[in-house]
């Protein structure tokens, strides 16, 4: 993958752009694991250490985080709880948990932590009742098994559709939550 930079005061951003994204990065079910087949390999073992060696980073898993949105938001889920010693911040926004017949839920269920990474969950209003459902199932599921709400767990249904746009406008706040003042 090529990966590119985007810095924003103290946080460093790697975007991966992809090819075949759905087939590429998605995880599957299968022999009963789940595999996101390369990108696990390609963020943990390539790009996060080739961009702690290039630039001035906090590498721990405190100061890292992982998100994405949409399908990125459910890999983003997938590979933090997978990789907890790498990610412990997770920024999962709109995830299509209707992947896969929502084979995640039974992936979180079977999640044995701690580690609890922190994580920001978040969905639009405008993106269907059947997303706004899914999420919060997700939710409640994350909370039953040891997430605590606003300790190291934030979610929130916004006002906004599934896009770009909507996203971007709530970075701010889940970079206040995920990487707060101190």
């Amino acid at each position: 993958p090529r990966a590119s930079l985007h810095f924003h005061l103290k946080y460093a951003f790697a975007g991966m752009h992809i090819a075949q994204r759905p087939r590429r990065i998605v995880p599957v079910l299968g022999k009963n694991m789940w595999h996101a087949i390369g990108v696990a390999k390609d963020m943990t073992e390539e790009l996060k250490p080739w961009i702690d060696e290039k630039y001035r980073t906090l590498p721990d898993e405190t100061n890292t985080a992982l998100g994405g949105s949409s399908l990125g938001g459910l890999v983003s889920l997938y590979l933090g709880l997978e990789h907890t010693a790498t990610f412990g911040k997770l920024a999962v926004m709109s995830p299509s948990i209707w992947w896969n017949h929502k084979s995640i839920l039974g992936y979180v269920n079977e999640y044995d932590g701690p580690p609890w990474p922190k994580i920001w969950l978040d969905v639009g209003d405008g993106e269907g009742r059947r997303v706004h459902a899914d999420v919060d199932q997700l939710y409640q599921r994350l909370k039953t098994i040891g997430w605590k709400p606003e300790v190291n767990i934030h979610y929130q249904l916004a006002p906004a559709e599934h896009d770009e746009a909507a996203w971007a406008a709530r970075v701010g706040d889940m970079l206040k939550f995920l990487f707060p003042a101190k």
